[in-house]
Order: structure tokens, then sequence, then C-alpha cells
């Protein structure tokens, strides 16, 4: 062998286990690891909830620029959080690396903002209860873009087919409820697409992994109600409903569907203890209804899914319980005071769900995209990184960017929230 040719491999050697290094470093870059933030209502603080220890943080930071600000619901993008205080008539946006507020974004005085969906990074779609309306609010420069009528008393929003859904409660100053109904919204074009009657109190929403958006509707605490309508967002029509029964205290409220397809939906249960009812969203299957519902601690304000097939659910007094379809409690945690709303935090392009953005994620999307075309059993919302409700062949131009060529390269969140 030449000494030429030596040097050449010599050279190739290097340059070889130079990318490999990089490569390395790049696939096993660790991110925070998870967490649930809390939103104490009563209290108005956040808690965070350390998945891996099980540790509590019960007041990581206060909540509302004022006093009675009433939190109310949080919502997670990436590093960010976004929290709703009701009273306080505003958005409170917090960096969650540093647990900082960033700044408040003021919303109209005196209209109870209730509820909000992301459409995409830069706008966001809010209930506003008092002055029946939604209104669409510019994250980035805190500017309120318009205001459009929507129904008496609108509560719950989600957003689905580049759509707004929004549960017309039909609430009165007497907090008598007339007919529900299901307020459609083009997001893209600004206008009012479509209104049709769905059961009593509307307020509840959520969307499974097909694209269809469930409504629970609670009645009106007296009577015995508890339907969850099931809507298809290309045709805009019902397309079956389900009976979970309750009535009083045992009234279905918040929902939360995760990615295993398992919807879960609370029920206070103020008089005894608090009850989680469950069913596939997809077929439809009842798991738990009224008659044989999950039991948790009294007050359950609500739950979310997590990527693991638990449930987190939310009790008002002051406890956080994590439990699954069995019924078995794997943990308890004690948070703040009346908390009423968490959300988790994770990382976008992390598909598997495993806290790290790696190699196994970019072999899902490529597998996704060209091998079985098959949808997986995933946290498929993550490998939208470009936020254009689509997964294709710009997302994987983006995973690869970040994994080897450009390290940190930023990948963003998908608009549809589906766990």
């Amino acid at each position: 062998m030449t000494s030429q040719l030596k040097q050449r491999r010599k050279v190739l050697k290097t340059v070889f286990g130079t990318i490999l290094m990089i490569l390395t470093v790049a696939l096993t870059t660790v991110a925070a690891g998870p967490s649930a933030y809390v939103v104490n209502s009563y209290g108005e603080t956040l808690s965070r909830i350390d998945l891996t220890t099980g540790t509590v943080d019960v007041n990581v930071l206060t909540l509302g620029s004022d006093i009675e600000c009433a939190p109310n619901q949080i919502v997670i993008r990436d590093t960010m959080a976004y929290v709703i205080n009701s009273v306080c008539d505003e958005i409170q946006v917090i960096n969650l690396v540093s647990e900082s507020t960033v700044r408040y974004i003021n919303l109209p005085v005196g209209s109870n903002p209730y509820w909000m969906a992301f459409y995409d990074d830069q706008y966001a779609y809010v209930t506003l209860l008092m002055h029946d309306a939604i209104i669409k609010v510019d994250i980035v420069t805190g500017q309120v873009m318009g205001q459009v009528s929507v129904g008496e008393s609108p509560g719950g929003v989600v957003i689905a087919n580049h759509k707004a859904y929004i549960g017309i409660t039909a609430m009165d100053d007497e907090f008598q409820y007339g007919q529900g109904m299901l307020t459609i919204y083009d997001c893209q074009g600004g206008t009012l697409l479509d209104q049709f009657n769905v059961g009593t109190n509307p307020n509840n929403l959520a969307v499974d992994s097909a694209g269809r958006v469930h409504v629970v509707c609670s009645g009106d605490y007296s009577a015995p109600y508890g339907y969850v309508y099931v809507i298809d967002t290309d045709s805009d029509t019902i397309i079956d409903s389900l009976y979970l029964g309750g009535t009083g205290y045992d009234t279905p409220g918040p929902i939360s569907i995760g990615p295993d397809n398992v919807a879960y939906v609370t029920a206070g249960g103020w008089a005894s203890s608090g009850k989680l009812y469950a069913y596939d969203a997809h077929t439809l299957e009842i798991f738990h209804d009224v008659s044989n519902p999950i039991p948790v601690t009294i007050g359950c304000m609500g739950a979310q899914a997590y990527q693991d097939s638990s449930v987190f659910a939310i009790s008002f007094y002051n406890v956080v319980e994590r439990t699954d379809t069995s019924g078995t409690i794997a943990a308890t945690y004690a948070v703040g005071v009346g908390p009423v709303h968490l959300a988790f935090n994770y990382m976008p392009g992390d598909i598997d769900g495993s806290f790290l953005v790696d190699g196994a994620d970019l072999s899902i999307l490529i597998d996704m995209l060209f091998i079985s075309l098959r949808e997986p059993t995933y946290l498929k919302w993550r490998a939208n990184l470009n936020n254009d409700f689509m997964i294709d062949g710009a997302d994987l131009s983006i995973m690869i960017q970040n994994l080897f060529i450009q390290p940190g390269y930023p990948m963003t969140a998908g608009p549809t929230w589906l766990r």
C-alpha cells in the first residue's frame, strides 16, 4: 500500500470519525424532563410536578396581574406557557425555562375570557363568556385582531381542519341554560360558517386523532343529561352521540383525549367522590359511565390524558391523581389551592415521547412518509414541525437540519393538540 493511499485512508477515517462524533452529540441532546404545570385558580399560583421524581413545587409563579384574577386554563407550546386569567381579562405569557412571566396580553375589559385554542405559532382564538364573542389574538405582538359574535355565553373552543369549533352554552344572567349550539368559524376566511343545535350546555370540547370534534353537553345540572356529540369536521355534521349519564354532582364536564384514543370525561362528584368517565374516541365504545365510573378525589375539576396512556385527574381539594382506565391510582400529588387545569411540557419533534429528539424519531418520520405509510400510534402531532397542518417532506427536512446540519435549528409545535 502506497504512503499516499495510507494518507488518504487516514484522512477519511478522521473525517468519518468527526462526522460520527457530531451525529452522536446531535442525537443525544437531552431536553428538560417531563413536567405537569398546574393552574391553581383559588390560590392564583402555578405548580409544577416533576414527573420523573414525583416532587412538586407548589408555588412556582403567581398568576394574574392583580388580585382576584381567577386563572382558568393553561396551554403549553414548547418552552412557553399561556394562561387565561378570566377576571383580569388577560393572557399571561410565561417562559418555562426561567419560570417567569414574560408579559400580559390585555383582552377586552369585562369580557371574562374563558378558553383558548392556538391556530399556529402566531394566532390564538379566545372565547369571551360575557361578550358573547370570540377574538383572534396575535400572540407575538399581543394585539387583538378582531371580535366576532358567536352566540350567548360561549365556552370551550378547539381548532380542527382550519376551523374553530365553539360551544355555545346559552347561559343567561340567571344561570339558566337555553338551547345549546355549536358555532363553526373559518379561521382562514374569517367568517362564520355554520351554527347548529347540540345538547344543553356544550361547554367542553376535544379533538381526536381522526380530526373529529367531541362535544360534552353537561346539561343544566338537574336533569339526567351527559351526552357527547361527535362532529365530522369535513362535512360539519353530527355523526354520532353517546350517553354517559350523570346529573347534579355527577354531571360530566371537561374532556381530554389521549394518544391511545381513550377519552376521559370528568364529573365533580361533590357529594361523595370525584368520577372519571371513559370511552374509545374512535369506536365510541364506553368503558366507564355513570354506572361504573373511575373513582377519584372529590371535586374533580378536570383531567388531562398523558402520552403514556395514564390520566391526571385534578381535584379542587388541592390534589392531582395519576390513574389509568382500570382506576388504579399510581401517584397523588399535593399542589396549590383550588387547582382547575394542567398541561404537560414536551419537545417538538419528539414523536415517540421519549423527551429526546433523536434517530428514533427520525426513523418514525421516515417510516410514516416513505415506508409503511401508516399513521403511528405515537404523538403524531409532534411531527408537524412547520405548523402547516400537514406532515410531509418539509418536516423531514427540518428534522434533518436540526439533527445533522445545524443542531438547535428551530422546530415548532403543530397546531393540533392530540394527547
